[in-house]
């Protein structure tokens, strides 16, 4: 459905997912990212990461999370996306008290606060099993290893957006081509927004 039509959850939920796919980052990182620092451009959005992450470095930044505009379906484009979701929740925004802050994800419910880890955590839970997926299995953290698994592009790519340190890491802890179809799970997951 168009995102006008959507509850404010289901948004939040086709957000949540189009993200988590298509920059492969941690919940922990979707959690940071917040509309003061998201850098707009014709075809790409690019949310600067400016807490550092656990995982990141002592004196080294957090790579910037950059989502770029999908030309085949606004349906699932993470731009479109991005745009509906701040435009959507952009009263809940300037409530009284200033609940929700400037973190691009809000709560989908009152009081609308910024939404946590694990509240990112429960909706890709969610969101995978409205797709089909054994969350007995599968965890929030797989879309990590599901996305990029077998998108044909070069490994260099792959590990430069995930933010993996080495080959060897992606390979003993994400690479899973045998137990994880990457296209079912995506075309399960697109086809259900």
């Amino acid at each position: 459905p168009e995102d006008e039509k959507l509850s404010l959850k289901d948004l939040t939920l086709k957000t949540t997912a189009l993200l988590a796919l298509t920059a492969i980052p941690r919940v922990s990182e979707l959690a940071m990212l917040d509309i003061k620092w998201l850098i707009k451009k014709e075809d790409s959005y690019t949310f600067q990461l400016e807490v550092r992450a656990k995982h990141s470095k002592q004196g080294k930044p957090t790579p910037p999370a950059i989502f770029t505009k999908f030309e085949n379906n606004a349906k699932t484009c993470p731009i479109q996306a991005i745009d509906s979701y701040i435009e959507r929740t952009s009263p809940l925004r300037v409530s009284p008290g200033g609940e929700g802050g400037s973190t691009l994800f809000l709560c989908h419910t009152k009081p609308y606060g910024p939404a946590s880890k694990a509240s990112i955590r429960r909706w890709l839970l969610e969101i995978m099993t409205l797709a089909g997926i054994n969350t007995k299995v599968y965890k929030p953290h797989s879309t990590r290893s599901a996305a990029p698994s077998k998108v044909g592009v070069p490994l260099h790519i792959i590990l430069e957006r995930g933010n993996w340190k080495s080959k060897s890491v992606w390979e003993k802890h994400y690479y899973r081509p045998q137990h994880l179809k990457p296209k079912q799970f995506q075309n399960a997951l697109l086809n259900k927004l």
